[in-house]
């Protein structure tokens, strides 16, 4: 069937070619190296996809299927990930600045080293996502299911929802674990 995938502000075609779905024609339309910036990819189903690297800065990915996509090093600057499932992908050194994430599924993603700056994260659900080095400042979290982190050693220590109208600043909720507890109470015995 033939598919076109459109510019989401300016409803142009970017690219047109004959697939079987919206999320095969996006896979043909990269290995083309069609210029997808902008990209109205609305409900797209890129389960398993490899899109390592992809240029999507500003696409429309609202409720898309991403579960286990490789996104590691994309630029999805500005992009509209709302609702979108992605869960378990890799979006390890991605570029998520100021990207709508709310409502998005991030259980077990691995989100380390990504640029989150200013990104809206309400909603979302955080849970066992790596969020190691990523860069959180100014993104909004309420109501997202976060992570806590020890402050002494950065291991994560579980969960807790933020407070509505928390911002992450480049950090995480912060405690102590148990067993960095233990060895400051014995240091101070």
């Amino acid at each position: 069937m033939k598919i076109q995938i459109k510019n989401q502000w300016n409803g142009s075609v970017i690219f047109e070619t004959d697939a079987e779905n919206l999320g095969a024609a996006i896979l043909l339309a990269l290995k083309s190296k069609a210029d997808l910036r902008g990209a109205d990819l609305r409900g797209a189903d890129l389960r398993g996809a490899d899109l390592l690297g992809a240029d999507l800065l500003g696409a429309n990915l609202c409720s898309a299927d991403l579960l286990g996509a490789d996104l590691s090093g994309a630029d999805l600057l500005g992009a509209d990930l709302s609702s979108a499932n992605l869960r378990s992908a890799d979006l390890s050194g991605a570029d998520l600045s100021g990207a709508n994430l709310r409502s998005a599924d991030l259980r077990s993603a691995n989100l380390s080293s990504a640029n989150l700056c200013s990104a809206d994260l309400r909603g979302a659900n955080l849970r066992g996502a790596d969020l190691c080095s990523a860069n959180l400042s100014g993104a909004n979290l309420s109501s997202a299911c976060m992570l806590a982190v020890c402050s002494c050693c950065k291991r994560f220590i579980g969960f807790r929802p933020v407070e509505r109208g928390d911002k992450a600043d480049g950090q995480l909720t912060h405690g102590i674990c148990p067993a960095c507890e233990e060895k400051l109470t014995q240091k101070h015995t």
